[in-house]
């Protein structure tokens, strides 16, 4: 299955957001998989800052 860029609104970038809480973090992330979810079986990369993090 391919897409055409027609069929995406989000323009491709990087997002970089910051905060000291974790909570916050995790409300932005989710909130933005929701608002702008991928196709089924698309890759979604995010990077974290360390592998405390990551978990």
């Amino acid at each position: 299955m391919t897409h055409s860029d027609s069929d995406f609104d989000l323009t491709p970038g990087l997002a970089m957001i910051h905060s000291d809480r974790m909570e916050d973090l995790r409300s932005a992330l989710m909130g933005w998989i929701k608002a702008n979810p991928l196709p089924p079986f698309e890759n979604e990369i995010i990077l974290v800052q360390s592998n405390g993090i990551r978990q």
